[in-house]
């Protein structure tokens, strides 16, 4: 299955933020470069001081990760993808080093497996009579919006500057796809029943919790 998702809303925003701070009459930005890693993966990006209190993030998450887990008779092999693009914005409402941060990621974070199968196991309430393997694909939105607190320096300070983030992205309960048994007798009925059944297992992750630390050079 072709898992890559075209999602232009937080790309467009993102562009949208630089085209303001490059537009003719606009008030000054001071810009900055960073890195990142935490529970998004590690990454880039482009920090944009749009005032003394605001400033703008524009940036990348990246990582994998293999784990297994466990449904009824079958033991899932999994790899968790990271992949997303963030547009956040950033207020010092007390002109310190605490911020509030809110935006958009363009979120293409994913489980991709598949469990074994021998005769005898169930799926989805039926028991098979063969052996194979069913492929697995776990999403989430595409668009997820993200709210969080953190500490860094100022928009108006320049030079290097180290930063934490801690916050929830909602990213929507995760839509489970499964698919291949067929070739060993396993209708799609019983497979569709199966995947909404690690659904309510997983229902909990509908959001996830944010972690990252930093380190910003801003010009």
């Amino acid at each position: 299955m072709n898992h890559k998702r075209i999602n232009a809303g937080v790309p467009a925003m993102a562009f949208g933020i630089l085209l303001a701070c490059a537009a003719p009459g606009a008030a000054a930005a001071d810009f900055g470069i960073e890195v990142h890693g935490g529970t998004l993966g590690a990454g880039a990006g482009l920090d944009i001081g749009l005032s003394d209190n605001v400033g703008a993030r524009v940036g990348f998450n990246r990582f994998s990760i293999s784990d297994d887990f466990t449904e009824g008779d079958l033991d899932y092999d999994a790899d968790l993808e990271l992949d997303s693009i963030h547009a956040l914005l950033d207020w010092h409402p007390f002109g310190g080093v605490f911020r509030v941060t809110g935006g958009l990621l363009s979120n293409d974070n994913r489980v991709e497996g598949g469990a074994n199968f021998e005769s005898g196991d169930e799926i989805g309430g039926e028991t098979v009579n063969d052996s194979g393997r069913i492929g697995a694909d776990i999403s989430f939105d595409d668009t997820s919006p993200y709210l969080g607190i953190g500490w860094s320096s100022r928009p108006a300070n320049r030079g290097l500057s180290f930063s934490l983030d801690v916050g929830v992205l909602a990213q929507g309960s995760p839509e489970v796809e499964l698919s291949g048994g067929e070739t060993s007798g396993v209708g799609q009925d019983a497979l569709d029943r199966e995947a909404r059944e690690v659904e309510d297992d997983l229902s909990g992750y509908d959001t996830y919790p944010v972690l990252q630390l930093g380190m910003l050079y801003r010009f």
